[in-house]
């Protein structure tokens, strides 16, 4: 996000607001901004937990992706342990794009609990149009990181389950 100060990133998001806001519109933001902000700091403990369960799940993959590599290495398939680990820094990528969305959210969440929205209703809008930005952004790169993941981390590491399975095979078959 642009702008350090919360009024900064205010004004950049009003700049983005595409449509003005009516008198009527001002009002009614006035009169319920403030139920709204109670449920922005519920949303904000909520993508809090999120990011503590992926950062989780996310860690545990690549941990045990680097677990796999070491084995790979120590039996000597360094060309599979290769794979695994540029396998390892693909998926790595994937989650540091989910978790800079996610600090962003949260950045945006807390500009929109911060905000004077009595006083700028215009800034309000601006900030609640910018977190459901920003919930998709997550949303998105939540799903790319588990479409690459499903799509294209389990066939490689199917294929170097099988390339360990026939250079086991060979191992075997050379010893008789």
């Amino acid at each position: 996000r642009t702008g350090t100060t919360l009024e900064d990133r205010l004004k950049a998001d009003k700049a983005k607001l595409k449509v003005q806001l009516s008198e009527a519109d001002k009002a009614k933001i006035k009169n319920k901004c403030k139920a709204a902000q109670n449920l922005v700091k519920a949303q904000a403990t909520k993508a809090a937990n999120f990011e503590a369960s992926r950062k989780k799940v996310y860690d545990g993959v690549l941990d045990r992706l680097e677990k796999l590599a070491v084995k790979l290495e120590a039996a000597g398939n360094s060309d599979q342990a290769a794979k695994v680990r540029a396998e390892k820094i693909a998926l790595s990528a994937k989650a540091d794009a989910v978790y800079a969305a996610l600090q962003d959210y949260k950045q945006v969440l807390d500009d929109l609990a911060g905000n004077d929205c009595t006083t700028d209703p215009t800034a309000f809008k601006a900030a609640l149009e910018a977190s459901r930005a920003a919930r998709d952004a997550v949303k998105s790169k939540t799903k790319d990181f588990r479409d690459y993941y499903t799509q294209t981390t389990v066939k490689i590491l199917a294929e170097v389950k099988k390339a360990l399975g026939a250079s086991t095979e060979t191992k075997t078959e050379g010893a008789n």
